[in-house]
Order: structure tokens, then C-alpha cells, then sequence
């Protein structure tokens, strides 16, 4: 549109400003160098979820799985039934550990998700052939709550 060429020609940089995370990124090369550098902090994001998850999948994993991936237990060989508990309490506590360590390690990723990315907006108005006359459109009271008092748009 006309404004994204007016910004090609005139803009060095644009800053963004986001209301939801409070922050305000400055993109260099002008509009299509914002274009670009969108584009790869969003490739970045969905790669962050895509581990964050495949992380999440390996841990539950790890956890359901650990208790029999234990060596099974071996036949008593010489009749020394104490020796033979003690080695068994210890394997009994070396899996309780494993499996404590995986849960531990899935609740530390689920309690600092990394949310999927929204789909990147976009706008497919149906035109019609032919000059416009009158209004083409009208919005009276418009406001965001934090971000915009209200104002009539014609």
C-alpha cells in the first residue's frame, strides 16, 4: 500500500512498540529490513516452542520409562540374603531418584512454557471495480482499553 512504499523511501528504522510484553524493538534497513527481521524472530520463536516441546516429550518420557529400563534383578548366588537386599534397596533407590529428577525436570519446563507464536495477521479485503463515493467507512467510539481512547474514524 501507499504507506509501506512512503516508509521504504523515507524510514532508516522503525520501532515497534508492544503494549503486552511492555517492550520496544528498534528494526534497522528501513521497511523491508523490518519485514526480514520479523520474519526471523518469528522462525526463531516457533523453533524455541518446537524444542520447548519436543524437551517436554522427551522428559515425560524419560519419566514413565525409567523404572523399566532398570537391569532386572539377579538370582541370589552364594545364599547371602542380606547382601542381596542391600543391593536391591539401593537399586530401588537409585531408580526413585531417576524418576524424581525426570518429574523435577518436567515441571521446571511446564512451569516456564514457551507459548506457540499467533499466525502472522492478514487482511484480504474483497474490492470492487470502480470509483468509490460517500463514506467507505465509518467507526464512531473506538477504543482499546490501555492503548487507545476513543475516537471516530471516517
Amino acid at each position: 500500500s501507499h504507506d509501506r512504499r512512503f516508509l521504504e523511501h523515507v524510514a532508516t528504522s522503525l520501532l515497534e512498540v508492544d503494549g503486552d510484553r511492555h517492550s520496544v524493538v528498534r528494526y534497522g534497513n528501513g521497511y523491508a529490513g523490518y519485514l526480514v527481521e520479523r520474519a526471523a524472530a518469528r522462525q526463531r520463536w516457533v523453533q524455541r516452542h518446537d524444542r520447548w516441546r519436543e524437551e517436554g516429550d522427551r522428559t515425560r518420557e524419560s519419566a514413565a520409562v525409567t523404572a523399566r529400563r532398570v537391569a532386572p534383578g539377579r538370582p541370589m548366588k552364594d545364599g547371602d540374603k542380606l547382601s542381596y537386599n542391600q543391593a536391591g534397596a539401593r537399586v530401588q533407590q537409585s531408580l526413585a531418584a531417576r524418576v524424581r529428577n525426570a518429574e523435577e525436570r518436567l515441571n521446571r519446563l511446564l512451569a516456564d512454557p514457551v507459548p506457540a507464536p499467533p499466525e502472522p495477521l492478514s487482511f484480504s479485503p474483497v474490492l470492487r471495480a470502480g470509483p468509490l463515493s460517500g463514506t467507505v467507512l465509518g467507526a464512531a467510539g473506538v477504543s482499546v482499553a490501555g492503548r487507545l481512547d476513543p475516537v471516530d474514524l471516517t
